[in-house]
């Protein structure tokens, strides 16, 4: 063991090694994995624009998932070529993530050697990084790309930075400012790096590198000049919506939620036993409740300990904080909603990914601070102590583990969530959709009921339920679902689809009965309630005819025929000169 980390402070060859072998082994249970959410459907599955090489051009101009919300076009060119070389096979799409995943963890090794000129800490780090659970949503799920694809960019940007400060080198400088803009173009967070370079400049890199604060400035007004220039054209494209809270005290309140997710995340990196898909939090309802008083109350004590111990605590420690922070902004509630249903805000573990880095530094500062207390203190031997943080590195990675089998099943991965968070609408229509999948279509409709039930506007859990009922013979009742969804959104296309073949069903059927039951007038007005529904106006007069005519007391027949006759009437009249 001596001997290894006398290599790994010697050469960086034993620690992308290790780093790269520990990463790829822990996550490749992931591999077999499926596509399995919502977002696998939109991004890839159902995404013609990525399906053909000729629409590069397109998927630069065009919104990621099509709601003007968010620009991503380098993961759908990454999806893109995925699609052009390996078609629809899942394998190669996590493989993806997974490679990248350890490219990260070895930049990550760089760019903490660089930061503090310590190769041992960075060794730690960079393991971290690899096999901690905490990155299981974003490298385990093919969606994470964004994620994956951004801290990539992102943290080659910053190393290049530091090292075109070092050097003095020009080149590095603009290499570093074309990774940034590569960040930007894979995830709108990226445009915390010039925040996190600011933070730097301040705690980290040594006064006798800096000639003065003027000339530094300076090297960091282009990042912001990128930032502006990529607003600029996002909004001459029209991807600009975003979705305020709607009043300040709602915005507070949204933020202090965020706050206690803080907590919980940090809980989470020391004892990440709870991890589940799609993690949320309960927005505070009022000032008065106790947690956000709780919340407050920690943030401020850390705050004052924070600054009485300024001149004590490393630099570094204050460093990484900012930087777990910073990178953190972009879902702090302040800039835009981030929300999973109504009163619930979105927590997700993937957020974690790049700030992420700040706490594993933080944590291996902190093990190795008590190292040297035990060296001084004699409290257990140092083979004791190393046994002790094998031993951590070693929980972490089975968790990895635990997670990645988790994440090869889509039901396995909802029901976990579910387990969890009891409600959370988004994983009960989830459900529904792998059960619909799966042909039991009974167990899809209590999923898409219990959706509902917490949100009763949700469109695609009442689409779902409709098809589930469809599934089940029972199309009347299925239409009937179908109908109550008015906004649909970028399920319309999908809900238009779903009621045109209910409805060619449905009139099939009626015409088999009628020629069962030539004499019952009921079918005739159902036939022609469904030519009435698909525009089709005279065969439905015809129906409704034939019902009055075998039953001249139907009511319901009357007024259709009396209301279709006046509504052709008027039509034909607004198109008369």
């Amino acid at each position: 063991m001596k001997n290894l980390f006398c290599k790994i402070k010697q050469s960086n060859f034993w620690s992308i090694m290790i780093i790269g072998l520990c990463g790829a082994t822990v996550y490749s249970f992931m591999l077999a994995a499926p596509f399995k959410t919502l977002d696998d459907n939109h991004s890839i599955i159902n995404n013609e624009a990525i399906k053909s090489l000729d629409n590069i051009g397109q998927i630069f101009q065009e919104s990621f998932f099509g709601s003007g919300h968010y620009y991503r076009p380098l993961v759908s060119l990454s999806f893109m070529l995925e699609y052009h070389f390996f078609g629809l096979n899942p394998f190669y799409y996590n493989l993806t993530n997974l490679l990248l995943h350890v490219i990260i963890a070895i930049t990550v090794f760089f760019l903490i050697n660089a930061l503090l000129n310590d190769r041992l800490l960075a060794f730690f780090v960079g393991i971290l990084f690899a096999m901690h659970p905490i990155h299981w949503e974003a490298v385990a799920n093919i969606p994470g790309r964004a994620i994956i694809l951004s801290a990539l960019f992102g943290f080659i940007a910053f190393l290049f930075y530091v090292y075109a400060r070092k050097k003095k080198s020009l080149g590095l400088y603009v290499a570093s400012l074309a990774s940034f803009i590569l960040s930007l173009l894979s995830k709108e967070s990226a445009a915390m790096l010039p925040i996190i370079l600011l933070s730097y400049l301040i705690f980290i890199e040594p006064k006798a590198q800096r000639k003065n604060w003027t000339s530094t400035i300076i090297g960091i007004i282009p990042y912001f000049f990128i930032i502006f220039t990529y607003i600029i054209f996002r909004k001459s494209l029209g991807i600009m919506n975003i979705y305020p809270w709607r009043s300040v005290e709602e915005t507070v309140l949204g933020f202090f939620t965020f706050l206690q997710s803080c907590l919980i995340s940090l809980r989470l990196f020391i004892f990440p036993v709870d991890l589940y898909y799609d993690r949320s939090l309960r927005v505070f309802g009022n000032f008065t409740e106790p947690w956000f008083w709780s919340t407050l109350g920690v943030f401020l004590i850390a705050a004052i300990i924070l600054l009485r111990k300024r001149k004590t605590y490393p630099k570094a420690v204050f460093f990484f904080l900012s930087w777990f922070f910073i990178d953190l902004f972009p879902v702090s509630q302040i800039i835009t909603t981030i929300g999973v249903q109504p009163g619930y805000i979105s927590t997700a573990e993937h957020f974690l990914y790049t700030p992420s880095v700040g706490i594993f530094a933080l944590m291996v500062i902190i093990i190795r601070w008590l190292w040297n207390a035990n060296q001084k203190a004699n409290v257990c031997s140092p083979n004791i102590f190393k046994i002790n943080v094998a031993g951590i590195l070693l929980f972490f990675a089975l968790i990895t583990v635990q997670m990645n089998f988790q994440a090869r099943s889509a039901i396995a991965m909802f029901e976990r969530s579910i387990k969890h968070q009891p409600n959370n609408s988004r994983i009960f229509y989830s459900l529904g959709i792998e059960y619909g999948l799966r042909e039991m279509p009974k167990k899809a409709e209590g999923y898409f009921r219990q959706s509902l039930a917490l949100e009763p506007f949700q469109p695609i859990a009442r689409i779902g339920l409709g098809k589930a009922l469809c599934d089940q013979n029972q199309y009347w009742a299925g239409i009937q679902e179908y109908e109550k969804v008015h906004h649909p959104g970028n399920f319309e296309e999908l809900l238009e689809n779903n009621l045109e073949k209910a409805y060619a069903i449905l009139i099939e059927k009626y015409k088999i009965r009628i020629v069962n039951e030539p004499q019952n007038a009921g079918f005739y007005y159902s036939l022609g309630v469904m030519y009435s529904k698909t525009d089709q106006l005279t065969k439905a007069i015809v129906q409704y005819e034939k019902a009055i005519e075998l039953d001249p007391t139907h009511k319901e027949a009357f007024f259709n025929l009396k209301s279709l006759r006046k509504f052709i009437k008027n039509d034909t009249s607004s198109h008369s000169f």
